[in-house]
């Protein structure tokens, strides 16, 4: 979910210095609207069609446009950085799903009533890893969307942390990993951790010790909700008062594997350590 420097309360409270109470009213209620509107939405997928770089898209960006759209006029780019000079490619399309070349950065706009809508934020598209046989893969489809680019800082960190041994088994085996917290939340019973070869990020993870939870379920919910509040932000120009922290699931590689009497867990969720705004506010 989306924050104010990790938001409470007391830091909305702390905006009426900024903003005045009516203001806030209609801040707060678009923002969690925008949350609950994503929530029963599809969810984007894309598909790799032919190696290694054809990316199949299909629409709606739930979590980015509302439509439904007369057309969609998409651009693709290898940098966020939407500059006309350098866009890779673009069109507008009459349909839901076209072909990406090159994966990279996507944004898009959708026209309506002879309309079009502002620009989307951009977001990062990448190929999709091989599926490993024990994950279904309607599971797999829908996950892949959020998947950390193979090409983060940090991936390589990740693989070496996740491949040396079974890190997620139990609490006990987090711990000895070098991971800080290992006790789940008392009610999303979520372990919420850091490690110090991660400096930066938050990782949010299940045991595989632990039952009746959804790991896919739980990650790609919290990253679509982080996308509509980013994307209503945006649209409002409240950068400067809001931050998003951006979030992605990491597949957990598939050996180690753990014990058959044990339930295994696939994914985990990263996310950036947006500090805490701390400092309180004082009435000039």
């Amino acid at each position: 979910m989306g924050c104010l420097r990790r938001c409470t309360l007391g830091h909305f409270v702390s905006l009426g210095v900024i903003l005045n109470w009516r203001q806030m009213y209609l801040l707060i209620l678009f923002l969690f609207s925008s949350c609950l509107f994503a929530e029963d939405q599809d969810l984007p997928t894309n598909e790799l069609l032919s190696p290694p770089q054809d990316i199949h898209i299909s629409f709606p960006y739930a979590t980015i446009l509302d439509g439904p759209w007369e057309a969609l006029h998409w651009q693709s780019n290898s940098n966020p950085t939407f500059d006309q000079e350098f866009i890779h490619s673009e069109n507008i399309e009459t349909t839901e799903e076209f072909s990406l070349v090159n994966p990279g950065y996507i944004r898009m706009r959708g026209l309506q009533y002879g309309q079009w809508s502002p620009w989307s934020l951009p977001m990062q598209v990448t190929a999709r890893a091989l599926r490993p046989s024990y994950v279904e893969a309607d599971v797999w489809e829908t996950a892949s969307h959020y998947f950390l680019p193979d090409n983060h800082p940090i991936k390589p960190v990740l693989d070496e942390i996740f491949s040396a041994s079974r890190v997620t088994l139990t609490q006990k085996t987090l711990k000895k990993a070098g991971f800080k917290n290992t006790k789940p939340g008392k009610y999303s019973h979520t372990i919420v951790t850091t490690h110090p070869k991660l400096k930066g990020y938050i990782l949010k993870l299940f045991t595989d010790s632990q039952t009746g939870v959804l790991d896919w379920a739980s990650w790609v919910g919290r990253i679509r909700g982080a996308e509509a509040v980013r994307q209503a932000v945006h649209n409002h120009g409240y950068e400067n008062i809001f931050v998003v922290p951006k979030k992605w699931i990491y597949p957990l590689p598939e050996n180690p594997a753990p014990p058959p009497e044990y339930f295994r867990k696939n994914f985990i969720l990263i996310a950036e350590d947006v500090n805490v705004y701390k400092k309180k506010c004082k009435q000039s």
